[in-house]
Protein backbone atom coordinates (compact mmCIF):
# COMPACT_ATOMS: atom_id res chain seq x y z
CA UNK A 1 0.00 0.00 0.00
CA UNK A 2 0.39 3.53 -0.51
CA UNK A 3 3.13 4.80 2.38
CA UNK A 4 0.45 7.96 3.52
CA UNK A 5 -2.12 4.13 3.70
CA UNK A 6 0.69 2.57 6.01
CA UNK A 7 1.51 5.42 8.45
CA UNK A 8 -2.56 5.76 8.67
CA UNK A 9 -2.98 2.27 9.57
CA UNK A 10 -0.26 2.50 12.06
CA UNK A 11 -1.96 4.99 13.63
CA UNK A 12 -5.13 3.83 13.40
CA UNK A 13 -4.43 0.08 15.43
CA UNK A 14 -2.67 2.66 18.34
CA UNK A 15 -5.47 2.30 20.17
CA UNK A 16 -6.65 -1.16 19.67
CA UNK A 17 -6.02 -4.22 21.83
CA UNK A 18 -2.63 -5.65 22.36
CA UNK A 19 -3.54 -8.96 19.70
CA UNK A 20 -4.86 -6.40 17.12
CA UNK A 21 -1.94 -4.26 17.71
CA UNK A 22 0.58 -6.99 17.03
CA UNK A 23 -0.31 -8.76 14.14
CA UNK A 24 -0.72 -4.93 12.40
CA UNK A 25 2.15 -2.79 13.18
CA UNK A 26 4.88 -5.86 13.95
CA UNK A 27 5.25 -5.96 10.22
CA UNK A 28 5.16 -1.99 10.20
CA UNK A 29 8.10 -1.93 12.43
CA UNK A 30 10.73 -2.57 9.55
CA UNK A 31 8.71 -0.55 6.65
CA UNK A 32 10.41 1.88 4.06
CA UNK A 33 9.09 4.61 6.14
CA UNK A 34 10.15 6.38 9.21
CA UNK A 35 7.01 7.80 10.20
CA UNK A 36 5.62 4.23 9.67
CA UNK A 37 8.33 2.64 12.35
CA UNK A 38 8.10 5.66 14.69
CA UNK A 39 4.38 5.23 14.78
CA UNK A 40 4.20 1.44 14.48
CA UNK A 41 7.23 1.25 17.60
CA UNK A 42 5.23 4.39 19.63
CA UNK A 43 1.72 2.08 19.38
CA UNK A 44 3.50 -0.78 20.38
CA UNK A 45 5.65 0.30 23.34
CA UNK A 46 3.37 -0.89 26.28
CA UNK A 47 4.07 -4.07 25.31
CA UNK A 48 6.57 -6.70 26.86
CA UNK A 49 9.72 -7.82 24.72
CA UNK A 50 8.21 -11.05 25.22
CA UNK A 51 5.12 -10.34 23.08
CA UNK A 52 6.55 -9.30 20.13
CA UNK A 53 7.39 -11.70 17.32
CA UNK A 54 10.71 -12.69 17.35
CA UNK A 55 13.75 -9.93 15.99
CA UNK A 56 11.14 -7.59 16.20
CA UNK A 57 12.09 -6.24 19.76
CA UNK A 58 15.36 -4.25 18.26
CA UNK A 59 13.46 -3.02 15.59
CA UNK A 60 10.81 -1.11 18.25
CA UNK A 61 13.69 -0.18 20.03
CA UNK A 62 15.19 1.71 17.18
CA UNK A 63 11.39 3.25 16.85
CA UNK A 64 11.57 4.33 19.70
CA UNK A 65 14.75 5.89 19.65
CA UNK A 66 13.63 7.48 16.87
CA UNK A 67 10.75 8.52 18.42
CA UNK A 68 12.73 10.20 21.91
CA UNK A 69 15.40 11.84 19.27
CA UNK A 70 12.22 13.60 17.08
CA UNK A 71 10.16 14.95 20.55
CA UNK A 72 13.92 15.82 22.01
CA UNK A 73 14.60 18.26 18.79
CA UNK A 74 10.93 20.19 19.53
CA UNK A 75 11.53 20.09 23.73
CA UNK A 76 10.88 23.32 23.75
CA UNK A 77 7.52 22.74 22.93
CA UNK A 78 4.58 21.59 25.80
CA UNK A 79 3.43 18.49 23.57
CA UNK A 80 6.60 17.42 22.76
CA UNK A 81 7.53 17.08 26.66
CA UNK A 82 3.76 15.89 26.50
CA UNK A 83 4.75 12.94 24.21
CA UNK A 84 7.61 11.87 26.11
CA UNK A 85 5.76 11.66 29.38
CA UNK A 86 3.56 9.12 28.09
CA UNK A 87 5.87 7.25 26.23
CA UNK A 88 7.80 7.19 29.38
CA UNK A 89 4.24 6.18 31.26
CA UNK A 90 3.19 3.61 28.64
CA UNK A 91 6.72 1.95 29.40
CA UNK A 92 5.95 1.99 33.19
CA UNK A 93 8.77 4.97 33.98
CA UNK A 94 7.01 6.91 36.15
CA UNK A 95 9.75 8.99 37.40
CA UNK A 96 10.56 10.46 33.88
CA UNK A 97 7.16 10.74 32.87
CA UNK A 98 6.43 13.08 35.92
CA UNK A 99 9.90 14.59 34.42
CA UNK A 100 8.42 15.56 31.04
CA UNK A 101 4.99 16.82 32.78
CA UNK A 102 6.64 19.14 34.61
CA UNK A 103 8.29 20.57 31.91
CA UNK A 104 5.03 20.66 29.90
CA UNK A 105 3.35 22.05 32.70
CA UNK A 106 6.76 24.95 33.62
CA UNK A 107 6.18 25.55 29.73
CA UNK A 108 2.63 26.23 29.46
CA UNK A 109 1.43 26.61 32.89
CA UNK A 110 -2.54 27.87 31.61
CA UNK A 111 -2.58 24.18 30.14
CA UNK A 112 -5.08 21.89 31.80
CA UNK A 113 -3.93 18.56 29.85
CA UNK A 114 -0.35 17.96 31.36
CA UNK A 115 -1.30 19.40 34.44
CA UNK A 116 -4.13 16.95 34.87
CA UNK A 117 -1.76 14.24 33.45
CA UNK A 118 1.14 15.37 36.04
CA UNK A 119 -1.39 15.13 39.18
CA UNK A 120 -2.61 11.27 38.31
CA UNK A 121 1.25 9.99 37.98
CA UNK A 122 2.01 12.13 41.35
CA UNK A 123 -1.19 10.04 43.25
CA UNK A 124 0.07 7.09 41.19
CA UNK A 125 3.10 7.24 42.80
CA UNK A 126 2.10 8.34 46.07
CA UNK A 127 2.01 11.59 46.02
CA UNK A 128 -1.15 13.02 46.72
CA UNK A 129 -0.79 16.55 48.42
CA UNK A 130 1.82 17.17 45.88
CA UNK A 131 -0.62 16.36 43.15
CA UNK A 132 -3.67 18.58 44.98
CA UNK A 133 -1.26 21.20 44.53
CA UNK A 134 -0.05 20.99 41.32
CA UNK A 135 -4.03 21.01 40.40
CA UNK A 136 -4.74 24.01 43.07
CA UNK A 137 -1.49 25.81 41.04
CA UNK A 138 -3.58 25.51 37.91
CA UNK A 139 -6.41 27.31 38.92
CA UNK A 140 -5.75 31.17 38.33
CA UNK A 141 -4.27 30.53 35.07
CA UNK A 142 -6.70 27.50 33.74
CA UNK A 143 -9.05 28.57 30.66
CA UNK A 144 -10.37 25.40 31.85
CA UNK A 145 -10.53 25.80 35.99
CA UNK A 146 -13.57 23.34 35.98
CA UNK A 147 -11.93 20.26 34.83
CA UNK A 148 -8.83 21.18 37.94
CA UNK A 149 -11.97 21.46 40.20
CA UNK A 150 -13.28 18.13 39.08
CA UNK A 151 -9.83 16.51 39.57
CA UNK A 152 -9.55 17.63 43.02
CA UNK A 153 -12.83 17.19 44.03
CA UNK A 154 -12.11 13.08 42.84
CA UNK A 155 -8.85 13.66 44.87
CA UNK A 156 -10.20 14.56 47.84
CA UNK A 157 -13.00 11.71 48.02
CA UNK A 158 -10.37 9.18 46.96
CA UNK A 159 -8.58 10.65 50.30
CA UNK A 160 -12.02 10.79 52.46
CA UNK A 161 -11.95 14.27 52.49
CA UNK A 162 -15.67 14.33 52.01
CA UNK A 163 -16.35 18.45 52.67
CA UNK A 164 -13.39 19.43 50.27
CA UNK A 165 -14.95 16.94 47.55
CA UNK A 166 -18.55 18.28 47.74
CA UNK A 167 -17.11 22.13 47.39
CA UNK A 168 -14.89 21.21 44.68
CA UNK A 169 -17.17 18.87 42.97
CA UNK A 170 -20.09 21.51 43.33
CA UNK A 171 -17.60 24.35 41.90
CA UNK A 172 -16.47 21.97 38.77
CA UNK A 173 -20.09 21.24 38.29
CA UNK A 174 -21.08 25.36 38.34
CA UNK A 175 -18.36 25.56 35.32
CA UNK A 176 -19.58 22.58 33.43
CA UNK A 177 -23.15 22.28 33.92
CA UNK A 178 -23.08 19.87 31.06
CA UNK A 179 -20.18 17.80 32.39
CA UNK A 180 -21.96 14.53 33.48
CA UNK A 181 -18.73 12.97 35.12
CA UNK A 182 -18.56 16.16 37.77
CA UNK A 183 -22.40 15.52 38.07
CA UNK A 184 -22.77 11.60 38.56
CA UNK A 185 -19.66 12.28 41.16
CA UNK A 186 -21.27 15.03 43.04
CA UNK A 187 -25.14 12.85 42.83
CA UNK A 188 -22.80 9.88 44.33
CA UNK A 189 -21.18 11.94 46.85
CA UNK A 190 -24.56 13.99 48.14
CA UNK A 191 -26.04 10.51 48.37
CA UNK A 192 -23.21 9.17 50.75
CA UNK A 193 -23.39 11.98 52.75
CA UNK A 194 -27.23 11.85 52.99
CA UNK A 195 -28.12 15.56 51.22
CA UNK A 196 -30.08 15.72 48.50
CA UNK A 197 -29.53 15.61 44.99
CA UNK A 198 -29.79 19.01 42.66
Amino acid sequence: PDPVVRAAAAMGLARRPAPERLAGLAPLLDDPLRAVRISAARALADLPDDALPPGRQPLRRQGLADFIAAQQAMGDMPAAQVNLARLHADTGDLARAQTHFRRAVAQDPASTAPRLALARVLVATRQPAEARQQLRDGLTASAQPGELHLALGLLAGELGQWDEALAELRRATELMPGNTQARRNLDALLRRLGQPTR
